[in-house]
């Protein structure tokens, strides 16, 4: 859960000028290779589904949760 709070809070420093975009993506892009490292195939699958419309701490819980 701290990785989808980590990733959703990336995006505080994309408002810096130039170097913000550069840390905000850096950030959220280690941070997904970690979520897909701890979540099953078919949770990943089910939270990138999710991700595209929820922040990341809802979409992991989702992802998570029973359907």
């Amino acid at each position: 859960m701290l990785h989808a709070v980590a990733m959703d809070a990336s995006m505080v420093p994309g408002l810096i000028p130039f170097v913000g975009d550069i840390i905000s993506e850096t950030v959220s892009d280690l941070h997904t290779a970690e979520l897909r490292k701890i979540l099953t195939p078919t949770e990943y699958d089910r939270f990138v589904k999710y991700d595209k419309v929820n922040p990341n701490v809802l979409a992991l819980m989702r992802a998570m949760g029973k359907d």
